[in-house]
């Protein structure tokens, strides 16, 4: 009986491991050109208008640069928040600008609390889902440092600098396709991204629009190692019973 429970113990411990590998947090996005209000499945902001708190946005600047070492007292400043949007969850964003300061960045909420931001513009959020994913457009390479599509971004709420980036890869297919500048307009709750591309022939023609992109997130296939659990079972029937059998 214990070389039984040893053998199918170490059977099931082994596949759950095997199974357990592509739970990586890495997402997958194929992608294709679409029509707004025609072919795209995004086709707007999932967030919606709201509004927040100065007070607490200047609270978070002016604790976020002193912790960078900055002494900057914005006690008396006026601070102007506009195009503050809202996802079901509470996540809240908005432009901040602090005119006395030279200030202009872009701010986020999470949980009730500002997280961010102190990077300057044109760095901007424009959309958050319902799972908390933030995108936007970041020139500096910070919110979507590691990805491979640029100044879009697709970032999870923190940071104070700039939102951290979230891990993605792209298809084949959507490495092929897309080949420029990309900005990103807005992401729907099943994470699909809608995005305008641009290409820039030379340095004195600026940029010149090629079409609107959907990123579609690819749901990878169950691990194969699913597909023998069935015959792992069988064997270690098998197996039991002739462990039993009398000799």
């Amino acid at each position: 009986m214990l070389r039984t429970i040893t053998f199918f113990s170490a059977a099931l411990i082994g596949l759950l491991a095997l199974s357990a590998q592509p739970a990586a947090a890495t997402l997958l996005y194929d992608a294709h050109f679409c029509t707004p209000g025609a072919t795209c499945n995004v086709n707007g902001p999932t967030s919606f208008p709201s509004s927040y708190s100065a007070d607490d946005v200047r609270d978070f600047l002016q604790q976020a640069f002193a912790d960078y070492g900055w002494n900057v007292d914005l006690s008396g400043a006026q601070v102007d928040l506009s195009n503050v949007q809202e996802n079901w969850n509470g996540d809240v964003f908005g432009r901040v600008d602090i005119n006395d300061f030279g200030i202009h960045t872009y701010f986020a909420v999470h949980n009730g609390a500002v997280v961010c931001c102190l990077i300057d513009e044109p760095y901007e959020i424009v959309d958050v889902n319902d799972n908390g994913l933030f995108i936007g457009n970041d020139v500096y390479d910070v919110s979507n440092q590691g990805q491979p599509l640029y100044p879009g971004f697709l970032a999870m709420s923190g940071g104070s600098l700039a939102l951290p980036p979230v891990p993605y890869v792209l298809t084949p297919n959507a490495r092929q396709l897309i080949d420029g500048y990309t900005e990103f307009v807005a992401i729907d709750d099943k994470n699909r991204i809608l995005a305008e591309q641009f290409t820039v022939p030379d340095i004195y023609h600026g940029m010149k629009f090629e079409g609107w992109l959907e990123l579609d997130p690819v749901v990878p296939e169950a691990p194969s190692a699913l597909l023998v659990l069935p015959l792992l079972i069988s064997g270690w029937l098998v197996r039991r019973r002739r462990i039993a059998m009398p000799r």
